[in-house]
C-alpha cells in the first residue's frame, strides 16, 4: 500500500514537472531589465518574470539593457538582448522546424538548477545578502589567501580549478601568493611519487605543455606547488584516453549545433554545465564566466555558477559572485 502511494506521488511529481516544461509554448528561463508581454486578448502590457509561461500569440517588449532567454516546447531556446517588440509566433514556427536537441542540457539540467537550486541559498532578511549552504567541507577565499595576505597554516592555496581532468595539451596552473619575492616550485609526480616535471618560478601561475611530458592517458598524476616551508595539497592531473576524448568532442559539437556559431549566454551555460558533469573544470569555469559576463544581470546564471563553485569548496568566491551587483 505504501509503495502504491509512493508510486502515485512520484507520478504526480513527474506530471507536474513535465507540464511545467511544456504547458505553454515558451517558458522564461532567465531575464533582467524591464520586460512585458501582451496577448491578442490583452490591451495592456503585463510584466513577466523568470518562470512565466508565454504563448504562441504573445508579444514581448524589451526596454534598454534588458535580456531574456526563453525555453521553447521543442527543446530549443531563444534569446533577446535588444530593445524592441517581438512577436513570438514567427520565432515559434522557426523553432518547431528545428530537430529536438540530442543532448537536452536545458531541459535536463539548466531548468532544474534554475527552479530548484534555491534550497541551497539563504537570504539575510535584514540586509538581503545571500549565502550558500552546501554539505561537506567548505573552503572559502579566506583560507586560500589573497593577493596581499600570507597564506595560512603553511599551506599554498590553489585557485580554481584544483583538479585537472583535461582535454587540452596545455594547462595553466594558478595559486594564491604567499608574499612577494618568493620562488615557487611546481612539480608533477606519478602514483609512485616519482617526479615527472619540476620548474621554479616567481609567478603565481604556470602554463605547461603536457604533450612534451609524454604522460600516459587514463591515469591520475599529481601536481603540487611548494615554496620553502609552504606547500599546497596534491591534486589530480588526468588526461582523457583518445576514445573518450573523441566522444566528448562529439557531444560538445552536438550541444553547440543547437545554438549556432555565435557566442551567447545560454550556449555558454549549457557548455559550462556539460563540462562540469565531466569534471573538466577549466573549460566549465571559462564558459560559466563568459555567460555571466555577457548576461551580467542574470541572477539565474550567477546562481548556477555559484552553486558549482560552492560544491567544489570555493564557498566565499561563490557567495561573492552570487551577490554581485551589475
Amino acid at each position: 500500500m505504501i509503495n502504491k502511494i509512493l508510486l502515485i506521488f512520484l507520478s504526480v511529481i513527474i506530471v507536474l514537472n513535465s507540464s511545467k516544461l511544456v504547458s505553454g509554448d515558451f517558458l522564461v528561463l532567465s531575464m533582467y531589465g524591464e520586460i512585458t508581454k501582451k496577448s491578442n486578448s490583452e490591451k495592456n502590457w503585463v510584466k513577466i518574470k523568470t518562470g512565466s509561461e508565454l504563448n504562441y500569440s504573445d508579444e514581448i517588449k524589451l526596454s534598454d539593457k534588458s535580456y531574456i532567454c526563453l525555453y521553447h516546447n521543442s527543446g530549443n531556446s531563444l534569446e533577446f538582448k535588444k530593445n524592441g517588440i517581438y512577436k513570438l509566433s514567427s520565432y515559434s514556427d522557426n523553432l518547431k522546424k528545428k530537430s529536438r536537441p540530442v543532448i537536452d542540457i536545458i531541459g535536463q539540467y539548466i531548468f532544474k538548477q534554475i527552479f530548484e537550486a534555491d534550497n541551497n541559498i539563504i537570504k539575510d532578511p535584514k540586509t538581503g545578502a545571500m549565502s550558500i549552504s552546501i554539505g561537506g567541507v567548505e573552503r572559502g577565499l579566506d583560507n586560500f589567501g589573497t593577493e596581499a595576505n600570507e597564506s595560512r597554516g603553511k599551506k599554498i592555496r590553489i585557485k580554481p580549478p584544483s583538479h585537472f581532468f583535461t582535454l587540452d595539451e596545455a594547462v595553466e596552473f594558478c595559486w594564491f601568493p604567499i608574499k612577494k619575492g618568493l620562488n615557487y616550485e611546481i612539480t608533477i609526480t606519478d602514483s609512485a611519487n616519482d617526479k615527472i616535471f619540476s620548474k621554479i618560478t616567481q609567478d603565481t601561475n604556470l602554463t605547461i605543455d603536457l604533450k612534451n611530458l609524454k604522460l600516459d592517458k587514463n591515469i591520475c598524476y599529481f601536481w603540487q606547488v611548494s615554496s620553502d616551508n609552504y606547500k599546497s595539497e596534491s591534486y589530480c592531473l588526468y588526461l582523457f584516453p583518445d576514445d573518450e576524448k573523441e566522444k566528448i568532442f562529439d557531444e560538445v559539437r552536438a550541444i553547440e549545433s543547437q545554438f549556432g556559431e555565435e557566442q551567447s549566454p545560454i550556449k555558454d551555460m549549457a557548455l559550462g554545465i556539460y563540462y562540469s558533469s565531466k569534471k573538466i573544470d577549466n573549460r566549465a569555469i571559462k564558459h560559466f564566466e563568459n555567460a555571466i559576463k555577457s548576461a551580467q544581470g542574470s541572477f539565474e546564471y550567477r546562481k548556477i555558477y555559484s552553486i558549482y563553485l560552492a560544491k567544489a569548496g570555493y564557498t566565499e568566491e561563490a557567495t561573492k559572485i552570487l551577490n554581485s551587483k551589475y
